[in-house]
């Protein structure tokens, strides 16, 4: 019988080889064989890395969180999550878990490694602040704060003034009752779309660089949201008959409203600025329901403007999955839009797959949906089969895995 450290060893040298699936396939028998041994951590610590080298980001995250769980003191487990983090674009939960590993070495005494995830940690924080358009992009920053290339000043000053557009009108649309005939609900509305759409679209190129035929730049493109928020606004705007979807107005909003606050505050001067803080550190907290003590005292800037930025992604989530029903809903009535209720939960279903969020709200959504459901037996099995059916198609094919609808073309 082979053993637990002979597969490993096998696993080991298809990993170096560049034999990824395989190296999967034999960290996995390994920890089948090791079973609660107290080597396991390190199996799925190596299968974590596996998984990234296949492009598997969210297995790979799983397994560093199962080797964190077996072996909580090892500072590897932390780095092997924060990498995966990384390669996901997570760069705010990279920063977390890196700074863990980084304070875990440390008190080890294992300096280098603690340098070294400290320097990785703060890499994360720099790439999370210019992914959301604070700062520009990190290696091309100049050594000197006063030295800033012209080009990166105009792609932040254009983007904050195209968010502080989005904001005043999203306030026309959600003021237009108060204002009378001053404002246009359906102009404003559609005026909001394009930006949106505009806006996405740019900070996208800002971010990707211009358009690729490649592989690794399509995949990066298919899992950023700023590509599935814009086509969602287009979609909309070129077929919802310019009907005002309050939902959309939100998701929006919210997802914006974070980041132009964060480049405001940036710009402020220092009285406004220390006047802006005070304000938001006493409607945050609430808003995120963190007690103010542990706000002010555990909570750096950086990690403050993240945790803000977490809770619009989830609230936005919500507003996405709403505006969805509301479109099923519609179609009950003869307002509806049956071309533009089919293409958006097509949208949705490629946010379920790529977001977490989303998914979230759709396990809250059948959490409190099923309970009553399955008091009524016949409802009770539909809806289970629905679910079944909904889940399987909003669930990404792994790595070398055929899909049941498309069986593999063989040559007779």
């Amino acid at each position: 019988m082979t053993t637990s450290a002979e597969l490993k060893a096998a696993g080991n040298d298809a990993l170096r080889s560049g034999s990824y699936l395989a190296a999967i396939e034999k960290y996995t028998e390994a920890i089948k064989v090791a079973g609660s041994s107290d080597a396991v951590h390190v199996l799925f610590s190596n299968r974590s890395a596996a998984h990234v080298a296949m492009g598997s980001f969210n297995e790979a995250i799983d397994d560093g969180k199962r080797c964190v769980e077996l072996k909580t003191d090892w500072p590897k487990g932390y780095a092997r999550v924060a990498y995966a983090q990384f390669r996901k674009r997570l760069f705010a939960a990279a920063e977390k878990s890196y700074k863990k590993a980084a304070a875990l070495a440390k008190e080890q005494g294992d300096e280098g490694n603690a340098a070294k995830y400290a320097k990785s940690a703060e890499e994360c924080a720099q790439e999370d602040r210019y992914v959301r358009g604070i700062d520009p992009r990190p290696e091309v920053r100049t050594t000197s704060s006063t030295q800033t290339s012209p080009l990166l000043v105009f792609q932040g000053t254009f983007l904050f003034l195209m968010r502080s557009a989005q904001i005043l009108l999203a306030l026309g649309y959600l003021l237009s009752p108060l204002l009378g005939g001053l404002v246009s609900s359906g102009r404003a509305f559609g005026l909001l779309l394009g930006l949106s759409a505009f806006s996405f679209t740019f900070q996208l190129l800002i971010l990707h660089g211009r358009p690729r035929f490649s592989t690794d730049y399509a995949s990066k493109l298919f899992l950023d949201y700023r590509l599935q928020y814009a086509i969602i606004c287009g979609t909309v705007l070129l077929i919802g008959r310019l009907r005002p979807y309050a939902f959309l107005v939100f998701m929006v909003i919210v997802m914006e409203i974070g980041f132009w606050a964060e480049k405001l505050h940036a710009l402020a001067p220092a009285s406004a600025a220390s006047g802006l803080a005070r304000i938001a550190n006493w409607i945050v907290p609430r808003m995120l329901g963190v007690p103010s003590a542990e706000w002010s005292s555990s909570y750096t800037t950086s990690t403050k403007w993240s945790a803000f930025n977490q809770w619009a992604t989830s609230l936005s989530a919500s507003c996405e999955v709403g505006c969805g029903l509301l479109l099923i809903l519609e179609l009950l009535m003869p307002v509806r839009n049956p071309m533009l209720t089919i293409i958006y939960w097509q949208l949705l279903r490629m946010r379920t797959m790529t977001s977490s969020h989303v998914k979230q709200v759709f396990a809250r959504l059948d959490g409190a949906i099923r309970p009553f459901a399955l008091k009524i037996p016949i409802l009770g099995t539909g809806y289970v089969y629905l679910a079944r059916v909904l889940g399987r198609m909003t669930t990404l094919p792994k790595p070398g895995e055929q899909t049941a609808s498309r069986p593999r073309c063989s040559i007779m």
